[in-house]
């Protein structure tokens, strides 16, 4: 997909699974996306685009998201949001640090996004971001069919009408 990442993402592996990583009940299992650094801002490329939406899950206090159509934060801002994470209870590994619950979040926004800046900092965020199941163009984890099941699922339609179309 070509997808990039600014200098200010980590990806980080759980301290339970091996790694260095201080986190807990993350969605998908041993490894977040997080922010390096007094600057907390993650930034994303995705120079070919995507559209629809995006979604994701996030840790912490709040989060400002901005989606750009073009690369590295720029150009025409398309969608902004800030997300709070007020609310939330949860437990589990390694305890129940309300930071470590996550919520998820849905954007959608018209256009063709080539760039989304997560950023949290004094005000918003206390400690680091922490991203997980980034979702672009859909808004469930997962919920965009890879490029080829839809071309076998439109060879096997095709199939089927040829058959129909002679057998009759």
């Amino acid at each position: 997909f070509d997808i990039t990442f600014g200098s200010d993402a980590l990806a980080l592996i759980d301290f339970d699974a091996g790694g260095t990583g201080s986190f807990a009940n993350e969605p998908s299992p041993n490894t977040v996306l997080a922010s390096e650094g007094e600057v907390k801002n993650i930034f994303i490329n995705v120079p070919s685009g995507f559209s629809g939406e995006l979604s994701f899950y996030y840790a912490g206090v709040g989060l400002a998201v901005n989606i750009y159509d073009a690369t590295g934060g720029t150009g025409n801002l398309l969608a902004s949001t800030t997300l709070d994470h007020s609310g939330l209870t949860c437990s589990g590994d390694p305890n129940p640090d309300p930071a470590y619950c996550w919520k998820f979040a849905a954007i959608p926004f018209s256009g063709l996004a080539k760039s989304v800046g997560f950023i949290g900092g004094s005000g918003i965020f206390g400690w680091d971001v922490d991203l997980d199941n980034i979702t672009l163009g859909a808004r469930e984890p997962g919920g965009v069919p890879e490029p080829a099941t839809l071309s076998l699922l439109g060879l096997g339609l095709a199939g089927l009408a040829w058959r129909r179309k002679f057998s009759a």
